[in-house]
């Protein structure tokens, strides 16, 4: 691949407007903030990027991210070095301190679409020639225990393969409750993946198990409350829960993962890991056979687009966290990442300019 350099680029904010209230960990929020960077080459060409920390689960807050991104941006355009494709990630290691996560992957990505903008063709084809033309989604259950449960009827009719189900915020009984009767009305063709941030600890996730083993649960997300615990679980031969890494994933180094090799899914989320440890993930969890479900932080529609080429080029057909422009208020951006029948087609979102474009955004 041709090498590549940057002679401009322009950082925007936004701010949209979310339809309810979000409970995020320790914070809620009504809207969500990011920043938007385009950088450009002389030849007209144009890379996209999106920067936007996640209250409560990123270290970085906006300011931070903001004042990085600008940083790192200004000495890779006036540097003389070209870079090459392949060693984008590396070249953002030559800053000095680390690297947030949300600006590793709002400028890399960006890079990364430059280059393959100058080429016409799409960053997952870039990344993989042979990448997905369609991809699974899984829809999110969120509401009320009434509210789920009304829902589920449009989501088969929806032919969705996979629902997402988040447990852990009411009491065990209630979650018990509420995933047998999920798994009651819909049927068994459906996989049903369970989040629980966390909430439990080693006694409540084997009560939990003990309860819900007839429901086929495809995994559980981060059950108990930290990594540690996580070890011991998996390590647990007589309590056979399907886990997925989710959380850990942003404490521990690639290398470490080999201490949780009997995990059944690996939740990328580039937002809060960056794009050098999603790739890194992606590719040995490729070679030790582990699922890799591309996960949305809540990311405006270009975000989403690019984690959904992140996706592509990785994924052959697992289903996605992806169906998340529901929470905003402004029902618009649906329109330009259309899901149907459970799946999207990647030639519907490629066209970044759009996402880009229908965007309210301030130049910072």
């Amino acid at each position: 691949m041709a090498a590549l350099k940057f002679t401009d680029f322009n950082l925007y904010s936004y701010k949209i407007q979310l339809r309810k209230t979000l409970k995020l960990k320790s914070v809620s929020i009504d809207s969500r903030e990011g920043l938007i960077l385009k950088i450009f080459d002389d030849d007209g060409n144009c890379g996209f990027g999106e920067i936007a920390p996640l209250p409560g689960f990123s270290r970085e807050n906006l300011d931070d991210a903001k004042s990085q991104t600008i940083q790192i941006c200004n000495t890779l355009k006036t540097s003389r070095s070209q870079l090459q494709p392949e060693k984008i990630n590396s070249a953002l290691k030559d800053f000095p301190g680390d690297v947030y996560p949300s600006v590793s992957f709002g400028v890399a990505s960006a890079l990364l679409i430059l280059s393959a903008d100058r080429r016409n063709i799409s960053l997952s084809e870039l990344l993989n020639k042979n990448c997905s033309g369609s991809l699974q989604v899984n829809a999110l259950l969120s509401g009320s225990k009434e509210e789920i449960l009304a829902s589920l009827p449009h989501i088969k009719e929806s032919n969705y393969g996979s629902v997402k189900l988040k447990v852990g915020s009411k009491e065990l009984s209630e979650d018990i409750d509420l995933t047998q009767k999920v798994r009651e009305q819909l049927g068994e063709s459906i996989h049903l993946r369970l989040d629980a941030n966390r909430s439990w600890s080693l006694e409540q996730a084997a009560a939990f198990h003990s309860q819900t083993k007839d429901c086929q649960i495809e995994y559980i997300e981060e059950p108990v409350s930290n990594s540690s615990e996580l070890q011991l679980l998996l390590a647990d031969s007589s309590i056979d829960i399907p886990i997925a890494l989710d959380e850990t994933l942003t404490e521990i180094e690639i290398s470490d993962l080999k201490k949780f090799s009997s995990a059944s899914a690996l939740v990328l989320k580039p937002t809060l890991l960056g794009l050098e440890k999603t790739f890194g993930f992606a590719e040995l969890a490729k070679s030790q056979k582990i699922t890799c479900v591309f996960s949305s932080s809540y990311e405006s529609v270009l975000g989403l687009s690019i984690v959904a080429q992140l996706a592509a080029a990785y994924s052959t057909n697992i289903a996605c966290g992806l169906d998340t422009l529901g929470i905003y208020a402004d029902d618009s951006y649906l329109k330009l990442f259309p899901v149907k029948d459970g799946r999207i087609e990647m030639k519907n979102i490629e066209v970044l300019n759009r996402q880009f474009e229908s965007l309210s955004l301030k130049e910072v």
